[in-house]
């Protein structure tokens, strides 16, 4: 991200919260950009700056989550939106604990790594109980929507459209609402590997089960863990059969596009 682009974010948010001092950005900040972490007299906040339709569908993923007892940022008070101009913010309480990304990378035990993949497990699995015909009815309730929009703000509107047409290929099959990137930078973890937060409900829409799980377990592939293991689980939590073969496909393509994504977003922000 430009550093014009992190003045105009940063300004935006000293005039949505006067009280806003030691403005940064998270150690994972993701491809985006867009996340900033500030003192205020209300404690320390999250600033996510994001489309207003992104922000209006995150707000009912929101609702959705709290019903679900499954723990994510709250978007239901008359603060959670904060607009400058033609610059719209999610304001939400910041999370001491880290993400599981940053615990792995500093060594957590592998055992203790596996029970949060598998508490990740039990909430796709809540997730996919919700239903469906509750959250289909804002621009962007679906996968393919979402990841078009985000791609398009991270590399380019070529790109957006490439992911949007992979995406829909991917999502073949009976339709869930279910976060579709379930991953350890996704999700906030205390020491014990417990979940204390899930991270970035843009990515909470309507999609396959095979597309949620399938970038959930590319990361806990990459890692060397047994992948049938923790698909069994799952199973056994929904009590119904799932595609096994067609959810690890689904992974190393996740793993390729992921990269491919990495390669292109890098190269734009090292144009600017």
């Amino acid at each position: 991200m430009s550093k014009k682009n992190v003045t105009l974010y940063i300004n935006a948010i000293r005039n949505i919260r006067p009280d806003t001092t030691n403005i940064t950005v998270p150690n994972i900040s993701g491809s985006h950009g867009n996340v900033f972490i500030a003192d205020t007299n209300d404690g320390k906040l999250v600033f996510k700056s994001n489309r207003i339709q992104m922000i209006q569908k995150n707000v009912l993923a929101s609702g959705m989550m709290k019903r679900l007892d499954i723990p994510a940022p709250d978007l239901a008070t008359t603060k959670s939106i904060g607009r400058y101009k033609k610059q719209y913010f999610e304001v939400y309480p910041y999370v001491h604990d880290k993400t599981l990304y940053e615990h792995i990378g500093n060594g957590m035990k592998s055992e203790i790594i596996q029970k949060s993949f598998f508490e990740m497990a039990d909430i796709l699995a809540k997730m996919s109980k919700f239903p469906v015909d509750q959250y289909n009815a804002l621009r962007y309730t679906h996968a393919h929507q979402i990841t078009s929009a985000n791609i398009s703000d991270t590399t380019n509107l070529i790109m957006g459209k490439f992911y949007q047409a992979a995406v829909i290929m991917l999502n073949i099959g009976k339709q869930y609402v279910m976060h579709f990137d379930m991953t350890p930078k996704n999700t906030v973890v205390n020491d014990r590997g417990e979940i204390q937060h899930v991270l970035d409900l843009d990515a909470v829409g309507i999609c396959s089960e095979n597309f949620a799980l399938a970038a959930m377990v590319s990361k806990y592939q990459q890692l060397g863990f047994n992948l049938p293991e923790i698909l069994e689980y799952y199973e056994q939590n929904v009590r119904r059969k799932i595609q096994y073969r067609t959810i690890i496909r689904q992974a190393n393509l996740n793993n390729i596009g992921k990269h491919l994504h990495w390669v292109v977003g890098h190269k734009k922000q090292g144009s600017k």
